[in-house]
């Protein structure tokens, strides 16, 4: 009536059963955490760090001195630009804060405005082959 198997036999048609089962219902991510997103970051900011990164390369390959004032002038400007949309995202952050805004959407907010993610997003690195299985 049972049929004869190895014990060794039987544990891997488990093991590979609990695995496919696992690959078809858990959910799985790409392992890859996300950039931390600025409220503040905008298309002139982009337009800026570029130019900066051009001209930063420039000097770094033929190192001049006209070079170098290009990238200073550059990265100045990059800075100008930049703190200029930080204090006018900021300007806008406030401006949302009133009397009646709830506790939980004023924290909401913060949270955002500080680049922080939720401590329940999951990273699964199940594979699909059974790599880490070793026998004893």
């Amino acid at each position: 009536m049972v049929e004869e198997v190895s014990i060794d036999d039987a544990v891997d048609k488990v093991t590979y059963s609990i695995i496919q089962a696992a690959d078809m219902a858990i959910p799985k991510t790409s392992g890859k955490i996300p950039k931390i997103w600025k409220p503040w970051w905008n298309e002139e900011c982009r337009i800026f760090n570029k130019q900066q990164k051009k001209a930063w390369d420039k000097f770094r390959r033929y190192p001049t001195t006209s070079n170098l004032i290009d990238f200073k002038l550059a990265k100045a400007t990059f800075r100008r630009v930049k703190r200029t949309s930080q204090r006018k995202s900021w300007q806008a952050f406030i401006s949302t804060i009133t009397n009646q805004i709830s506790s939980k959407k004023l924290w909401d907010k913060i949270r955002r405005l500080s680049g922080r993610y939720s401590d329940n997003t999951s990273v699964s690195f199940f594979k699909s082959q059974w790599a880490g299985y070793n026998r004893c």
